[in-house]
């Protein structure tokens, strides 16, 4: 991958650890881990969702709010679920993010992308 390097969930937007359950809304108990991503692109102006259902996700966010896409590594997650840089995330899980204290936005991406299992290279083909 030309200079990107997809992010590990402990490293998404700042490296502090959180437990998996903490802080992910949407959660229910004993479903199959999902997290949606809802963003603003800024042009076209549209909205986007991205389902992400393995980490790493491969987003890369600038450190301020609003929260916005500062970076997507090639062949990632992110690529596949059409994330482009520039757009502004605007709900996670159905839970809008506007407004929250960036601190808070980190924790919550930070404790969703924990609960889904790791993406191995050597998986992606398979069915």
């Amino acid at each position: 991958a030309v200079g990107a390097t997809p992010l590990q969930a402990p490293e998404l937007l700042g490296g502090a650890k959180v437990r998996p359950q903490e802080a992910c809304p949407g959660v229910l108990p004993g479903t199959v881990p999902e997290v949606v991503l809802e963003f603003w692109a800024p042009a076209p102006a549209c909205e986007h969702r991205a389902r992400f259902f393995s980490r790493p996700l491969g987003i890369d966010f600038v450190r301020k709010t609003p929260v916005r896409v500062k970076g997507v590594a090639p062949n990632s997650v992110a690529e596949q679920a059409g994330v482009k840089t520039e757009m502004v995330l605007r709900s996670i899980n159905q839970v809008s993010i506007e407004g929250k204290p960036l601190a808070e936005v980190q924790d919550i991406l930070r404790s969703c992308a924990l609960r889904l299992p790791e993406r191995h290279p050597s998986n992606e083909n398979a069915l």
